[in-house]
């Protein structure tokens, strides 16, 4: 299952909601130690993706000879 960013922040949202209202300290900890996996996770997930778009990016292959030609057709 994965998760989008709405429902990553959704979940945020009810970890942050869980801790304002919980009355046992060692339970926040608990909670609060959740939530910062979530954050990292997140963090994590999005720096990869952003490789990944890099890598793909490079991938593309360009045919430098089809720019020549399209710049002279304007002209």
């Amino acid at each position: 299952m994965k998760f989008n960013s709405h429902d990553i922040a959704v979940i945020e949202s009810a970890l942050q909601t869980a801790i304002q209202h919980e009355t046992s300290k060692p339970r926040v900890a608990e909670i609060e130690e959740v939530l910062e996996k979530l954050r990292c996770n997140v963090l994590s997930a999005m720096q990869l993706s952003g490789k990944s778009m890099a890598q793909d990016y490079e991938k593309i292959p360009y045919d430098y000879d089809d720019m020549i030609e399209h710049i002279y057709e304007e002209v």
